[in-house]
């Protein structure tokens, strides 16, 4: 019962954004910590790309039966992709580790992250509040 009200709500979604935003703060942090390794190559995690999977994954149709023809795209759980940045540009000398692009990033994930909890304690609240019966 309660799967199908947090699926209604789309609590799993908001959850998938949330760890995703934490893989590629996670990932920022590891660029930064190997700013002067030679060699390293600069990582990301396309967070446009999670975001489209995740209003791809709203019109996915309910398949019943497996004659049944599936309408929209399933996207695979788990962890984001990360990308590697293969230029060859030596940004700060050793590698393509650039370290004010790399808090740009980090500015924007926590934008993200901020932005994407209030929606789910949102959605909390309202549940409350029905449970409530307010």
């Amino acid at each position: 019962m309660f799967d199908a009200i947090f699926e209604k709500l789309n609590i799993p979604g908001f959850s998938r954004l949330l760890s995703a935003s934490g893989e590629r703060q996670r990932t920022i942090a590891e660029n930064i910590a190997n700013i002067a390794t030679p060699g390293y190559k600069a990582k990301d995690v396309d967070f446009s790309q999670i975001l489209r999977s995740e209003s791809k994954r709203a019109v996915v149709g309910e398949r019943t039966d497996a004659r049944h023809i599936p309408i929209g795209e399933t996207v695979p759980e788990g962890r984001p992709p990360i990308v590697k940045d293969n230029s060859a540009e030596l940004r700060s000398g050793e590698n393509n580790v650039d370290v004010d692009m790399e808090m740009a990033k980090s500015a924007e994930n926590q934008l993200y992250y901020a932005a994407t909890s209030k929606m789910l304690a949102g959605k909390f609240r309202a549940l409350h509040l029905v449970v409530k019966g307010r």
